[in-house]
Parts: structure tokens; sequence; C-alpha cells
């Protein structure tokens, strides 16, 4: 499916491609800046199929799952050996000493002094989201954590993904205007070019009405009918949930969410009954 890639897509597949097959690459270490809806997941997945078409092994990891690393029936100092591609995905997330010691550890196991032990790594990510989490630390203690203060930084190759997949892709016309809309409100806000409100301080922004709902339960249980309003016909597609989400951050409001999407799931009841065995 390589020949799907657009643009930018293209540039980063030929990059590291070009970095697995040729030992002597001095671009071996990459990072992939990817905003949102820019197809980031198709690119990576045709990077793997093509490293494993050669017979080479390639592995992707990410920040909530490190012990990915940890094949079934492989040793994993002789899995590195072997290795020729690491992927790790949300890697701006991950705290710098993470990253440091996998960096350690690598060159440790293959007994060379290059970034990653010489091995092919593609770290990606989006420094407009979520940055590594310091428990009751600063804002500076947070951006000391991030990978851009790490040496490893100047070792990375950046590459960027800038095409809305989201938008190329839609069918109404009406529907890709809004996801480009939305897409640069919430661009502006990740590179800090949002107006911000003055008498609150620059990290507050006025969001726009349309992106709005007051949180009362009326407008609430609309909100899931729009999202979810075939669920009853559709539950067993496994397609259709992937295709759709609500977020929010307080728990309460997820299981307030959770049930009542299952309210609206078909179910039989089932009743029990006591009976006494005879001897």
């Amino acid at each position: 499916k390589s020949h799907l890639l657009n643009e930018d897509q293209r540039v980063v597949y030929e990059s590291v491609i070009e970095a697995v097959r040729d030992p002597d690459n001095n671009h071996r270490c990459f990072f992939l800046d990817d905003a949102g809806g820019t197809g980031k997941s198709f690119v990576l997945e045709q990077i793997l199929a093509r490293v494993r078409l050669y017979g080479r092994i390639a592995i992707p990891v990410a920040s909530s799952g490190i012990a990915a690393l940890l094949l079934t029936g492989s040793n994993v100092a002789d899995l590195y050996h072997e290795t020729s591609l690491i992927i790790w995905d949300e890697a701006a997330m991950a705290h710098r000493y993470a990253l440091e010691a996998v960096d350690r550890s690598l060159r440790d196991i293959a007994g060379v002094d290059r970034p990653f032990g010489g091995i092919v790594m593609l770290l990606s990510g989006d420094f407009r989201q979520i940055l590594p989490v310091v428990p009751r630390g600063s804002d500076g203690d947070v951006i000391n954590a991030c990978l851009k203060r790490s040496n490893l930084w100047r070792e990375l190759k950046t590459l960027r993904l800038t095409i809305n997949m989201r938008v190329r892709i839609s069918s109404r016309a009406s529907d890709a205007a809004g996801i480009e809309a939305f897409s640069t409100f919430l661009l502006k806000i990740g590179e800090g070019k949002h107006d911000p409100v003055s008498r609150l301080g620059l990290s507050y922004f006025q969001v726009s009405e349309e992106y709005v709902s007051p949180g009362d339960t009326s407008l609430l249980q609309a909100l899931i009918q729009h999202v979810y309003s075939e669920v009853s016909d559709r539950y067993l597609n496994e397609n259709y949930f992937v295709e759709r989400a609500i977020l929010t951050p307080i728990t309460a409001d997820v299981n307030v969410i959770n049930d009542s999407v299952l309210h609206k799931l078909p179910s039989a009841s089932s009743h029990s009954i006591d009976a006494v065995e005879e001897e």
C-alpha cells in the first residue's frame, strides 16, 4: 500500500527505509512530528510491513507499553542484536530519562557507542498534546522532562506530517470544511497562536460557541444520541465503535456516558431461581 502515501508520508517512509537498508547511513534516528489526522498510523504500518518483508525485525512500542519489547519466546538481548528498527510512538509524552535509559541499554547490549546502539529509531509524537507527567511538578519541571531537553534530541532528524488526511478522505464538502476548521483551531492552540483572554492570562483562550455545549443533562444526552444514534442496530459491528468516541477528563462523566450508551443496547434479563437438590 506504499503507493497510497501522500507527499509527506513518502518522505518519512523513504527516509526510514533507506536508513534500515544502509548501515552506513548517517541519519539513523528520527523524530516524526505528527499533528492529529495526518495519517501517522498508516505510514508507520507501511514502514513496519516493508522492514518485515525484508526479513528484518521491526519492533513497535509506545510510551504506555514499554513491556511490549518483551516478545514471547525471545531473549531480550538476542532480540536487540537482531533488530533493525524500533518505532516508539507517543515519545513526546515519555520522560526523557526513559529514552536516555533505553539509549544506554542498547549501546551496552550492542557494544556500539552510537545512539540507540546503531539501531534505526523512529520516535513519533506531538509536543502540542500531552507532555511528560511530573507528579507535583512545576511548568519548568515538565519542560525539563521533555525529549527536547535531552542530548538525544540533537541526534534526531525531524520529519513532519502536515497534510490533514481526514479532510482529504471526507466524502462531503461540508464535513471537510468543518474538520479543517477544527484542526486549524487545535493547531493554533498547540502552537500558542491563539488569542489569549488577557484578563485571565496567556494560558486561557475563548472557545468558539460551535464547539461548546453547556453541561446540563439534556444536552449531554443529546450529544450521546448524536454520536451513538445507531448503536442499538450496529452494536455487533466493531468498526462502529472504532469510528466514534466521546472524550471527557472526569471519571464521573465517563461513568454516566458509558451507562447511558449501555442502556441503549438490546438486552434480555435472566432471573435465577433457588432450588433444593433432592438427596
